[in-house]
C-alpha cells in the first residue's frame, strides 16, 4: 500500500481509489474541491482521527498531494512561487482583517486564510515596522491552489467539438453552463462558438452523491433531456427553475434535477443531504390544528356536510332549511316530481364505457360534487336529479350581511342557479370564484349577484396535509393581475376567485377546489385497488402517463397513484370537477334536430375533440382551454 506523510495532516495517508460512498464526503485538504468519482486520493484511515466522522473524512487528491514545492507561473514569470500556508496571517491578526487585499489571491481575489495552501513569492515582499520596533515581512503576490494549477486549455464533454482556452481575466459574462454572471471567476472560452463557462463550472465532477430520496447518484448533464421538457423542472435545493439549455445534475433513478451551483455550494460545506421541508421543520407537523377543518377529506361526498357542520359550529345562529329526512320529500328545487331517499349509488353508465372524461358516478344537483356509495341521497330517476342529504335538508336558507363581495352589507338567499337557453348557451356564473355553475347558490337581494354553495360555506382558515402550516383564505380580484401566482397543487395560475395561502411561506397557494375536492384516497373503475393522493416531491424513473387522458403526469404536481399497479392519474381526470353537473340533455328544434348534451371539453387535454372539422357551428371560441358545450355526439355537432 502506497503511503504519504503530508504537512496538512498529522497522520499517514494511504493511496486509494474513490468509491461511490466517498463522493461528497468532505473537501480536499489542499485545493478544497470535492472528490471526482473517477480519481485517486490519499485518505486517512485512522479510526481515532478527529477529522473523520460518518459524513466526512480527511483526504487529498493525488494530484494535490504530489504538488511540486516550487513552480513558475505565467502571471509571475520573474520569480518562482513556493508552496506554503499562513500567507500574511500575522498582519491579519494585527489589523483584525481590515486589510483584505493583503491576503487575497492575485487572480481570483479569493481570501486565503491560515489553513489554505497557496503558492506565494518570497522575493516580492517588504518590511512593516511594528509598534514593538520589530519588522514584519509582508508578501505581495500569492495564488490560491485552484488558480495556480488551472489548466491553460482543456477538452470538456460539455463542448466536445472544440478545445476551451482559459482566459486569465475576470469578465462579466453570462456562463453557458450555470447561466449566472459571476465576476470573481475566470472563464474557459471557445471564441469561434462564443461559448463561455466559469472555471468552477468546468471543474464540476461528472457524478456526485447526494442523499435526498435515497442515496442518489447524480450525473452531470449539459441540457435537460427532451423527454423531460414537457414541464418546467425545478432544482430540489433552491426550488428555482432549471433552464433547459443549462448544465445541471440529474438523478435518473429518481427523476429530479439540481443546479450545479446549488450542488457545489452544498458540497462545499461538507454536506451531501438535501432536507425535505417536512424534515427541516418536523415539529410543525406535531400541531394538528384541531380547531380547523382538516383536508383532504376521506371522501368528496362529505365535503358539503363538513363545510355545513363547521359553519354551524362557528355560526350557531344560522337559519337552516327545516326539511325533515323523510323517505319521500317534495323539494323546492324540483317541484314537479317527488324525491325518493336512496341508500346506495350506482353508476349512471355502463362500467365498460369508453368515456374517459369522468367516472360516470352520480353528481349532486345542489353542490355539483359526486355522490358516493357510503352515503344516503335523494333522487328523481325520471329526471336524473340527485341531492345529498345535506344539500336537500340542511343548507342555510339565508346568509346575513358579509358574504356578498359586491357589497358586504347585502344579504344572500338560497336559490337554484338555472341554465338559460336562448340562441346561444348562457351559464350562471358565481360572483366569487367566477366559474359557471348550474347548481344551488345564494342570490343577493340587492344586486342579484350569485354565489355558489361551496363559496358561501368556505372557512377562513383550513389545515391541509400537503403543507405544515395552516392555510388562510384569500380573494383574488379579477382586476389585480400585476403578477401571477401558481397553485402548488395543479401548477395552474391562481387567477380570479378564492384560494388558500400560507402566511409564512410566500410560495404556497392552493386553488379552493384543489384544496377541498380531491379526497385522500379514491376508487376508480380503471383500477381495482385504492388510489392514494400524493404530494411532491414524487420520485420515479423516466416518465409516466395518466391512465385516463394518456398525457404525461408532472412529478412536481399532485397526482393519484396506485402503489400495487404503479398507475398514475391526474387529479382532474380521476375526479373531474367543473362546478357544474354535466350530462343534462336539452332539445331545441330551432338549433338542432336532435337532443344536445351539456359537456365540458378541455381543448389542451383532449385536442382530438375540438378541431376545425368539429369546431363550434356558431364560430364560438373564447380562447379558454376548458369550455362548456352542447354536443350531439351522433352528428358531431358542437355548440
Amino acid at each position: 500500500m502506497v503511503t504519504l506523510k503530508h504537512d496538512s495532516h498529522e497522520h499517514e495517508l494511504n493511496l486509494t481509489e474513490v468509491d461511490a460512498y466517498m463522493v461528497g464526503k468532505g473537501k480536499c485538504g489542499v485545493c478544497e474541491m470535492q472528490i471526482n468519482e473517477a480519481s485517486s486520493i490519499y485518505k486517512c484511515l485512522r479510526e481515532d482521527c478527529p477529522n473523520n466522522s460518518l459524513s466526512l473524512f480527511f483526504f487529498l487528491h493525488k494530484s494535490c498531494a504530489e504538488l511540486p514545492k516550487q513552480i513558475t507561473h505565467p502571471h509571475h514569470p520573474q520569480h518562482s512561487l513556493v508552496l506554503g500556508r499562513e500567507y500574511n496571517q500575522e498582519i491579519v491578526k494585527l489589523t483584525r482583517g481590515s486589510l483584505p487585499h493583503l491576503t487575497a489571491c492575485k487572480l481570483c481575489s479569493r481570501q486565503i486564510d491560515e489553513q489554505m495552501w497557496n503558492y506565494f513569492c518570497k522575493a516580492c515582499s517588504y518590511e512593516f515596522l511594528l509598534p514593538t520596533n520589530a519588522y514584519l515581512h509582508i508578501f505581495t503576490f500569492s495564488l490560491c491552489i485552484r488558480c495556480a494549477i488551472m489548466e491553460p486549455a482543456i477538452h470538456h464533454e460539455g463542448h466536445k467539438h472544440h478545445r476551451l482556452t482559459l482566459l486569465r481575466r475576470q469578465l462579466s459574462l453570462i456562463c453557458d453552463a450555470c447561466g449566472i454572471t459571476k465576476e470573481n471567476d475566470f472563464c474557459y472560452s471557445c471564441l469561434p462558438c462564443q461559448f463561455w463557462i466559469h472555471s468552477s463550472c468546468a471543474a464540476s465532477p461528472a457524478t456526485i452523491k447526494l442523499r435526498f430520496h435515497q442515496d442518489d447518484t447524480l450525473h452531470l448533464i449539459y441540457s435537460v433531456p427532451h423527454m423531460y421538457r414537457s414541464f418546467t423542472r425545478h432544482c430540489q435545493i433552491c426550488k428555482n427553475e432549471v433552464l433547459k439549455d443549462k448544465w445541471a445534475y440529474f438523478c435518473e433513478d429518481s427523476g429530479y434535477f439540481v443546479h450545479i451551483t446549488c450542488a457545489r455550494t452544498l458540497l462545499a460545506y461538507g454536506e451531501n443531504e438535501i432536507k425535505h421541508e417536512a424534515e427541516e421543520e418536523e415539529e410543525d407537523y406535531a400541531q394538528p390544528h384541531p380547531d380547523l377543518l382538516q383536508f383532504p377529506l376521506p371522501s368528496t361526498d362529505s365535503l358539503v356536510a363538513n363545510l355545513l357542520a363547521y359553519h354551524q359550529l362557528k355560526n350557531p345562529s344560522t337559519i337552516t332549511n327545516p326539511i325533515a329526512e323523510e323517505p319521500v320529500i317534495q323539494h323546492w328545487s324540483h317541484e314537479h316530481h317527488p324525491l325518493v331517499l336512496s341508500e346506495k349509488s350506482t353508476f349512471k353508465g355502463d362500467a365498460d364505457s369508453d368515456d374517459d372524461e369522468n367516472d360516470d358516478i352520480l353528481i349532486c344537483n345542489g353542490c355539483t360534487t359526486p355522490i358516493l356509495n357510503q352515503h344516503k341521497y335523494y333522487q328523481c330517476i325520471r329526471c336524473n336529479y340527485f341531492l345529498h342529504i345535506s344539500c336537500a335538508n340542511h343548507l342555510p336558507i339565508k346568509f346575513p350581511a358579509g358574504k356578498c363581495l359586491a357589497d358586504p352589507d347585502h344579504s344572500l338567499n338560497l336559490d337554484k342557479l338555472e341554465i338559460k337557453l336562448g340562441r346561444n348557451l348562457s351559464i350562471a356564473f358565481c360572483h366569487s370564484c367566477h366559474l359557471p355553475t348550474n347548481g344551488f347558490g345564494y342570490r343577493c337581494n340587492s344586486c342579484s349577484k350569485l354565489t355558489d354553495i361551496i363559496c358561501c360555506l368556505l372557512p377562513d382558515k383550513i389545515k391541509h396535509d400537503s403543507h405544515k402550516h395552516a392555510l388562510v383564505q384569500h380573494f383574488n380580484h379579477p382586476s389585480f393581475k400585476m403578477y401571477q401566482n401558481i397553485c402548488t397543487a395543479c401548477l395552474a395560475p391562481v387567477l380570479d376567485g378564492f384560494d388558500y395561502r400560507c402566511e409564512t411561506c410566500i410560495d404556497v397557494q392552493i386553488h379552493q377546489h384543489c384544496a377541498m375536492l380531491y379526497p385522500k384516497s379514491i376508487t376508480h373503475r380503471f383500477d381495482s385497488h385504492t388510489i392514494s393522493l400524493l404530494y411532491p416531491p414524487i420520485y420515479y424513473k423516466g416518465i409516466k402517463y395518466c391512465e385516463i387522458c394518456e398525457l404525461q403526469v408532472n412529478p412536481e404536481a399532485w397526482l393519484y397513484w396506485c402503489r400495487h399497479c404503479d398507475q398514475c392519474f391526474h387529479p382532474n381526470c380521476i375526479r373531474a370537477w367543473h362546478n357544474m353537473k354535466l350530462g343534462d340533455k336539452i332539445f331545441n328544434g330551432g338549433i338542432h334536430r336532435h337532443k344536445l348534451t351539456l359537456v365540458a371539453i378541455d381543448k389542451d387535454r383532449y385536442p382530438q375533440r375540438i378541431h376545425k372539422s368539429l369546431a363550434c357551428n356558431q364560430g364560438h371560441d373564447n380562447g379558454s382551454s376548458l369550455d362548456v358545450y352542447l354536443e350531439c355526439a351522433g352528428c358531431f355537432f358542437i355548440l
